[in-house]
């Protein structure tokens, strides 16, 4: 039995009470669930402990099953144009450090489902709308995704995006939330 059931952030510059993007620094990708052998350079294993254990299982969850991810994102356009922005949920390769800059998929993937469930958008259009959407996501290893959504962001303009998901019983880590800056 693993300990915790939420995994509850705001994702922000350090500082600050929101999140850019810049020309110097056009993606960033947030690593929401490892193992202890696929840390994707990051010092941190986000398997969580477990309160009961056989004496020949492991010490820790292999994943957050269950676990309900709930991740809000307070995008602002510090820059004086208009920027298009993307967030993808990844299933990229596993490594335990990284040994090129980035992360690395594969063409093809991998053939088999690393990540099959449900994830829940929360965000203001880029016409001012209210919008929930319930996307099911099925990612194999290492395959390049297309993002869960687009937005463009005025000048000097903030906007909230939030996920949230229960993370599949039958999912594999890592898996990564990525934003990125395409214009």
């Amino acid at each position: 039995m693993q300990l915790g059931s939420t995994w509850q952030g705001t994702l922000t510059d350090p500082g600050r009470p929101y999140l850019t993007l810049s020309q110097a620094q056009p993606a960033i990708s947030y690593v929401i669930n490892t193992l202890a052998g696929g840390r994707l350079g990051t010092e941190t294993i986000q398997a969580a402990p477990l309160a009961v254990r056989y004496p020949d299982t492991a010490y820790r969850s292999q994943a957050n099953y269950g676990v309900h991810y709930d991740l809000t994102l307070p995008l602002f356009n510090a820059s004086p144009q208009i920027q298009t922005l993307s967030l993808s949920l990844e299933t990229p390769q596993k490594q335990e450090k990284l040994t090129k800059p980035g992360l690395i998929f594969r063409k093809p993937p991998w053939d088999y489902p690393y990540f099959r469930g449900t994830v829940r958008l929360r965000y203001i259009s880029d016409q001012g709308e209210p919008i929930t959407r319930y996307l099911h996501l099925w990612h194999r290893r290492g395959q390049v995704v297309e993002p869960l959504l687009k937005l463009q962001l005025a000048p000097q303009q903030q906007r909230s995006v939030r996920l949230d998901f229960l993370y599949p019983p039958d999912s594999v880590p890592p898996q990564v939330l990525t934003l990125k800056r395409l214009s």
